[in-house]
């Protein structure tokens, strides 16, 4: 089909034909000749049919369009494709986080117990359950700084991760996910003494954790409104993941299991969670992710402006005068093809005006990362990370009293029933802004701090409280808030660089646990108070980072009122805008 070029009238003047051009129009395409016939049309108001919409004062406005979304794969219903995508979650999750099921199954199968001897300075025993195993402030390091693996892997890969979501698509970034989860599992499973596993297992746990996750996260895209509410829920679901290994560790202490029998466990797990994982991402995850709202209005107004662009510019000029008998509408038809002739290169002015080049898009990501919006979060984010990193990964010696008086199974509770408080703060984030929700959670990262230094039960468990408060949002924050202030296609790049600053950061973790749990020891049980200190310092520095986020929101808030009142000049009045639309307030 020859594409539309511009669009021409011929207006007879008494002494020839007068060509007005609106739009171009290819020389082959056929060319309306009605209004010679002499034909006349009387005026009506226009209607929603023609693609405006009067306003109260009687002037025509365009419909607000709104691009298409991709489809659901298998035809599936949005609220059964959210209930799908909530089962890998819960299956696959972030399993490591579950910390305290994983020490206890690790002590239980003997790892690391090759650490300890008679001879070793600070040999003990520690209980699980009702049995003492062997261990040492070898062994100790050894088994959390795991965790600390683990956990860095998780955030350094994270870039990967987003790289992969963006260039390969959700699918297949899923599915890899997986498989590096289940040979992670398997790794961890089958190591002891002669194969030493355990730590190439972890940094597969902790690269399969974010690309197993992030491509669930744009299907919030399909509840316009709720995107906060519904990223909140599957990171809610996501807390209760840590109870997989609480769950398996609770089967693994078991009489029938002995100390060997670990690997049975392991693939136990991989075969049916993360086969389930494995059917159900195979079929509901798409291919490329679900857009929001805002990109699927700017993409239909996109197309629109490049049809409406031609219209406004209008070429006019005097024909010669027509021979009599003359055929008007080849002549016509010769008229717009010289005039397309004479005007070279607008015809394709819509097109390049929509285009984006690979330099341009190149500059505007990184013009985003030079933003203040994103230099802000960076730093608050990973002091949130080193926060929850420290306190998980210490948490058998922090949360103890005496030999007998711990708040440990407290804390694996807690720990497990995080996922409460997520869609509540999902709902602060969508009516009041995310920057809230996020100073709440400083807050709380200052308060579990303060309440576990003092050698009290009863402080302990308040600070495991608030620790329950505090990881229910902690990475879910960040999410948030990226996919509120950035382009929906920098979304795993954007998340995936500040997960990498925060893991690289969380590395320092080994030099405090090491300093605490074994330079220090003599201080027990006040060993931890420097490491502790530090960590509330960083709470108090976050709450000059936060303050700035909130002034460069003030700022953001304030430009977009003006341009608002720019607007207002042609005529749109608050009241036509679409009520729909969220406000300058909450988005930020």
């Amino acid at each position: 089909m020859a594409a539309a070029q511009e669009t021409a009238m011929v207006v007879p003047n008494g002494s020839g034909l007068e060509l007005q051009n609106r739009s171009s129009v290819s020389p082959n395409s056929a060319v309306d000749t009605a209004p010679l016939a002499g034909s006349s049309q009387g005026s009506r108001p226009a209607t929603a049919v023609d693609g405006v919409v009067p306003n109260k004062q009687g002037v025509a406005k365009p419909a607000s369009p709104q691009g298409k979304q991709i489809p659901i794969p298998c035809g599936l219903n949005r609220y059964v494709l959210a209930f799908l995508f909530c089962i890998v979650v819960l299956m696959k999750g972030c399993t490591y986080w579950g910390w305290n099921g994983m020490q206890d199954m690790l002590y239980k199968s003997g790892a690391y117990s090759w650490e300890c001897s008679v001879d070793s300075a600070g040999a003990g025993v520690i209980v699980i359950g009702d049995i003492e195993y062997p261990d040492c402030p070898g062994r100790k390091n050894m088994i959390n700084n795991l965790y600390t693996a683990t956990f860095s892997a998780h955030f350094i890969s994270s870039a990967i991760s987003g790289v992969l979501l963006d260039a390969a698509g959700p699918k297949i970034c899923m599915l890899s996910a997986i498989a590096v989860e289940a040979a992670g599992w398997l790794l961890i499973g089958f190591s002891s003494e002669s194969f030493q596993g355990y730590y190439a297992g972890g940094v597969f746990l902790g690269v399969a954790a974010d690309p197993g996750y992030l491509p669930l996260l744009s299907m919030a895209n399909l509840f316009p409104g709720n995107q906060s509410f519904i990223m909140a829920v599957l990171g809610s679901l996501r807390s209760i993941s840590f109870a997989v290994p609480v769950v398996m560790s609770a089967i693994y202490q078991g009489d029938g299991f002995g100390e060997n029998d670990f690997w049975k466990i392991v693939v136990f797990y991989v075969a049916v969670c993360l086969g389930l994982a494995t059917c159900i991402s195979l079929f509901t995850v798409p291919m490329h992710v679900f857009k929001p709202q805002s990109e699927l209005v700017q993409e239909a107004a996109s197309d629109e402006k490049q049809d409406d662009d031609s219209p406004k510019r209008r070429t006019s000029y005097t024909g010669p005068m027509l021979p009599a008998g003359a055929d008007v509408a080849s002549e016509l038809k010769e008229m717009c093809h010289d005039l397309s002739e004479e005007a070279p290169g607008r015809p394709h002015e819509a097109e390049s005006a929509g285009s984006k080049t690979p330099e341009t898009a190149a500059g505007s990501f990184v013009a985003t990362l030079k933003s203040k919006e994103f230099l802000l979060i960076v730093p608050c984010f990973v002091i949130a990370l080193l926060r929850a990193e420290f306190y998980t990964k210490s948490n058998k010696e922090q949360l103890q009293v005496s030999t007998t008086s711990n708040v440990y199974q407290m804390f694996s509770v807690l720990n497990i029933m995080s996922f409460l408080p997520g869609p509540v703060f999902g709902k602060m984030a969508d009516k009041f802004g995310i920057l809230p929700v996020i100073t709440i959670l400083n807050g709380c990262g200052i308060l579990l701090y303060i309440f576990v230094m003092p050698n009290v039960i009863a402080c302990k468990a308040i600070s495991t409280v608030i620790y329950f408060i505090y990881c229910s949002f902690v990475l879910s924050n960040l999410y948030c808030y990226v996919a509120i202030n950035f382009p929906s296609e920098y979304f795993g790049k954007l998340t995936g660089l500040a997960s990498l600053i925060g893991g690289v950061f969380s590395l320092t973790s080994i030099g405090w646990y090491k300093l605490s749990s074994e330079t220090l020891i003599d201080l027990e049980p006040y060993n931890f108070l420097p490491a502790d200190g530090v960590m509330v310092f960083l709470g108090i520095v976050n709450c000059f980072i936060i303050l700035a986020m909130f002034r460069e929101a003030k700022k953001k808030r304030e430009a977009a009122n003006d341009r608002s009142s720019l607007l207002d000049v042609s005529g749109k009045e608050p009241a036509d805008e679409d009520p729909r639309a969220p406000s300058p307030e909450v988005a930020v």
